[in-house]
Parts: C-alpha cells; sequence; structure tokens
C-alpha cells in the first residue's frame, strides 16, 4: 500500500531481472559440459586434420621425387627399358595412389571439423534460444496492470484508543 506504479515496477524490474539471471546461470551450466566436449572433439579433429595435411604434403613431395628420379633414370640412364627404371616407375604409380588416398583422408578430416564445427554453432543457437525465451518470459514491462481499490467494510473497522489532550 501507498507504492506508486513506477516504484513498482522498478521493483518488479529488478526481482526479474534476478530471476533471469539465475535461470540463464543454469542454463549455462546445462550446456557447459556439451559444449566442452565439442570443443575438445573438435580440437582433436584440427589436429588431425593437421596430420593428414601434413601427411599429404610429404607423400606428394616423395612422388614428385621418385617420379622424377625415374624420368631421370630412363632419359640419361643406360638403358631405356630397363628392370631397374621400369621397377621406379611401378613405385612411382603406387605413390600416385597413395597420394589420392591422403587427399581423400585430408578431405574427410576436414569434413569431420566442419561437422563438428556445425553441432557447435547448433549448440550455441540452442542456447541462446532458450536464453531469449527465458527473457520474454521474465519481462515485467510487457504486464499489464489492473488497479483495485479495497474499500472497508463496516464491520472490519474497528476503534482501538479515543483519546484527548488539552494543550495550553
Amino acid at each position: 500500500p501507498g507504492e506508486s506504479e513506477r516504484d513498482f515496477r522498478i521493483r518488479l524490474q529488478q526481482a526479474a531481472r534476478e530471476e533471469r539471471d539465475a535461470q540463464v546461470e543454469a542454463l549455462r551450466k546445462k550446456y557447459a559440459p556439451k559444449l566442452a566436449v565439442l570443443e575438445e572433439r573438435l580440437r582433436r579433429a584440427q589436429q588431425a586434420l593437421e596430420k593428414e595435411k601434413q601427411q599429404a604434403q610429404s607423400q606428394t613431395l616423395e612422388s614428385a621425387v621418385s617420379i622424377g628420379a625415374s624420368i631421370f633414370g630412363a632419359l640419361f640412364g643406360r638403358k631405356t627399358i630397363s628392370q631397374a627404371n621400369l621397377g621406379r616407375a611401378t613405385s612411382a604409380i603406387k605413390q600416385a595412389g597413395r597420394i589420392r588416398k591422403e587427399s581423400a583422408d585430408t578431405a574427410r578430416a576436414g569434413e569431420t571439423v566442419e561437422a563438428i564445427r556445425q553441432q557447435i554453432a547448433e549448440l550455441n543457437a540452442a542456447f541462446e534460444a532458450e536464453t531469449e525465451a527465458i527473457a520474454s518470459r521474465t519481462d515485467p514491462a510487457t504486464e499489464e496492470f489492473e488497479t483495485v481499490v479495497i474499500k472497508p467494510k463496516m464491520s472490519h473497522i474497528e476503534v482501538r484508543l479515543v483519546a484527548l489532550t488539552w494543550v495550553e
């Protein structure tokens, strides 16, 4: 009683903010383990991607050297078609197949990284949606107030003290 509507709204807003903050904090605690797991998976997937890239680069370099040696041996060697030259050419062809395999491994590792990033983005979007829902539920500014005047009944009025004082 006696509180202005402005003061009442301010008090409600403060209470609503405190409630919203508590609910958002509980929501953060709910999502934190899931996010930590996904971030760890992302870290491991990025490490695997880097490893695959290094292996692919190494395999490409090795294959280029082998092919170059085969061509050099065939052109400047004693015999153009010899057992050694054929062996080197066969080895170079096998290494080209390994390059394709390493490229495919790198592509798969990249897809894994992107899939995990997508999962993290979806989890963050779900968190934001729930946070917005909490904020909209606890917004006192959207509340409509109705002023109700309660008039006392004659049976509820009681006189407790009647006093007379004289001042000179």
